[in-house]
């Protein structure tokens, strides 16, 4: 391969009129020095520990305490400067599985007694797993699939909360429904008070409990109401439902998985009916997951 030529630039004497030609000199790249790394804000916040290396440290020296250091790994630390702590996640080693997690005050670098997985928590932990698998199998080494509700599909006509004293315990797989909204509608101003259909909300609630299996879970549809003045002289009040349906199913048993936003289309705002729901736009399930 040809090498490239040489490129020339002129330049001209003053005194006598001369041309003469140079090469033209290489150019030189001048490598700036790179730019320091930003400061943390464990680090802008003068924390004693300010690194992950710091808490994993501080971590293995308490795992050591209980003798659990071989037993148990490190997920990714991080530091919540909401409280000024540090959360190790700890997983069981070879997996990553979490059975826990130690916290660490950030300013003063000792662990968090109370906040911090207890070790006798992590050492049942690391035993059930061991003594049992995550899913019963049977003799071939297959998982066994989860039981089928036996109840036939039925059809039932009448109040929820009585109609669910009628079925057997743990007899359900999925409990979904859209329960009245307390007043949003002419129809559903049955209630003397927003306590009533709380109460009523609670009896639903607890008699599904007992019929749905373990670990099956419930969904319900539900979002703020308005309830309306009655004159100019009053103001419109709103409530916030969803926050007192979620205590009433954390009272009665049930643990929050999480929540789904039901992103309805420019249009179809609170339709009085389904027809006007769906000429906005045809798709029904619209389902968000956050």
């Amino acid at each position: 391969m040809a090498k490239k030529a040489k490129r020339k630039y002129s330049v001209q004497t003053q005194n006598r009129g001369v041309s003469v030609f140079y090469e033209k000199p290489p150019a030189y790249l001048v490598e700036t020095p790179r730019k320091q790394r930003a400061s943390t804000v464990a680090v802008s916040r003068k924390y004693a520990v300010a690194f992950v290396s710091d808490a994993k440290s501080i971590a293995t020296g308490w795992l050591k305490t209980f003798n659990l250091e071989n037993a148990v790994a490190f997920g990714l630390p991080e530091v919540d400067d909401r409280y000024h702590i540090w959360r190790v996640p700890l997983l069981r080693s070879g997996t990553k599985e979490r059975i826990g997690e130690i916290v660490i005050d950030a300013y003063s670098s000792l662990v968090s007694a109370d906040a911090t997985t207890a070790p006798d928590v992590l050492e049942a932990r690391l035993l059930g797993r061991n003594a049992t698998e995550k899913f019963a199998r049977n003799e071939k080494g297959k998982a066994h699939q989860m039981p089928i509700s036996f109840v036939r599909n039925t059809v039932i006509l009448g109040d929820s909360e009585q109609a669910l004293l009628k079925m057997p315990s743990q007899s359900v797989d999925l409990v979904f429904t859209s329960p009245p909204y307390y007043n949003a509608r002419p129809e559903y101003e049955d209630y003397l008070s927003y306590e009533s259909y709380l109460l009523k909300m609670r009896r639903v609630i607890h008699n599904c409990h007992r019929v749905l299996s373990e670990g099956r879970s419930f969904v319900m549809n539900v979002s703020p109401v308005l309830i309306r003045r009655a004159n100019r002289n009053e103001a419109s009040k709103r409530i916030a439902v969803p926050f007192d349906m979620h205590k009433i199913f954390i009272e009665e048993g049930f643990d929050f998985i999480d929540d789904i936003h039901w992103v309805k289309p420019e249009g179809a705002g609170w339709a009085t009916g389904r027809g006007r729901r769906f000429a906005a736009d045809r798709q029904p399930l619209q389902y968000k997951a956050v």
